[in-house]
């Protein structure tokens, strides 16, 4: 990037609209983990319909990601990056997601003097399990069979695989959606 303004502002370019998709679809933003967005649905007001509108949100983002790298290739402050990308033959931004859906644990944690309203447990982790493994799979968005047994929407998926997650008792099924 040359520089931390630099970066700063790029990755501020990219979390707007991918943030603004999230809120517009009732999820909550918990973090920015580096490059990465974490968020959840269904917590702390109930949010009907929430597995379809995480994938709503997700295939949103998806979608938003071509006009994206457009804003950020005409941009000069950002001609590093894009001299990178198109020296690899890569998009400027590429994303992969995961969701999960099930029970977890959602509140204030941390100590007196700092702590943050987040969520935690097996279903957190698994959601991000599952964004970890676009990569292997060519996949953008990964879904498990807890979420692909709420959603309530029509969309095309395909079955990726079934595995045993370290700490769950039972197989787990991964499913991508193209749309």
């Amino acid at each position: 990037m040359g520089d931390a303004k630099s970066l700063i502002k790029f990755m501020n370019t990219i979390m707007e609209p991918m943030t603004e998709i999230i809120i517009d679809e009732k999820g909550t933003v918990d973090k920015y983990i580096g490059d990465a967005i974490m968020a959840y649905w269904n917590a702390p007001l109930d949010v009907d319909n929430h597995a379809d509108r995480a994938v709503r949100a997700s295939l949103k983002q998806l979608h938003a990601l071509n006009d994206l790298n457009i804003t950020l290739r005409n941009n000069p402050e950002f001609a590093n990056v894009t001299k990178m990308s198109d020296d690899n033959k890569l998009p400027i931004i590429d994303i992969g997601i995961g969701l999960n859906s099930g029970v977890a644990i959602v509140g204030e944690m941390g100590s007196k003097q700092r702590s943050d309203y987040t969520v935690i447990g097996d279903p957190i982790t698994l959601g991000a399990r599952l964004e970890s493994l676009c990569k292997h799979y060519n996949s953008k968005l990964n879904i498990s069979n807890f979420t692909k047994d709420k959603l309530t929407g029509e969309y095309i998926y395909r079955f990726l695989d079934s595995v045993t997650v370290k700490g769950q008792p039972e197989h787990i099924e991964i499913w991508q959606i193209h749309g």
